[in-house]
C-alpha cells in the first residue's frame, strides 16, 4: 500500500493529450491517500531542461531543489495544475526514497492553494483504474 510522502516511478497517460502514453516513467510523489474512495493522488515531478528552465518559472510548478534527503538528484519541478489519481489496489510500484515532511507540506500547502485559487480545466484531472495502471507499466 503505498502512503503519503512515497515517490514512485510510472508510465501514465497524459493529461493534456487523452490517449496518449508517456513513453518513460516519471516520478510521482504521493500527496494523498484517499482510503474511503479508494484512489491515491500525485503530483508529477519533472526534469528542469536546460534548452527549457523557462517551464519551471511558471505559476503553475514549483521549483525543487536537488536534494540527498528526498532522493531528488536534479533541478525537478511539480506540476501544480493537474490532478492525477490511480484506483487503490494490489500493484507492486517501483518506489524512490519518501520526501521528507519539510518538502511534502510545503509542497502540500502550494498545491492545494494553486487547487483552490486557479480553475483546473477538465483535461488536467487523470484517473487511473489499477488494471490501465498495470496494463502500462508491464
Amino acid at each position: 500500500m503505498l502512503k503519503i510522502k512515497d515517490t514512485i516511478w510510472l508510465r501514465i497517460r497524459f493529461n493534456n493529450e487523452p490517449g496518449t502514453i508517456s513513453e518513460v516513467k516519471h516520478k510521482y510523489i504521493v500527496i494523498d491517500v484517499n482510503t474511503e474512495e479508494k484512489y491515491v493522488e500525485l503530483i508529477q515531478l519533472d526534469t528542469v531542461k536546460p534548452n527549457k528552465v523557462y517551464i519551471s518559472a511558471k505559476r503553475s510548478n514549483k521549483l525543487i531543489k536537488p536534494s540527498e534527503k528526498d532522493g531528488i538528484s536534479k533541478y525537478c519541478y511539480a506540476q501544480l495544475d493537474n490532478i492525477f489519481m490511480i484506483e487503490c489496489g494490489d500493484y507492486t510500484f517501483t518506489k524512490g526514497k519518501p520526501i521528507t515532511d519539510g518538502l511534502y507540506y510545503d509542497l502540500l500547502d502550494e498545491y492545494r492553494h494553486y487547487q483552490e485559487t486557479n480553475q483546473i480545466s477538465d483535461n488536467k484531472i487523470v484517473y487511473i483504474s489499477l488494471d490501465e495502471l498495470i496494463n502500462l507499466n508491464q
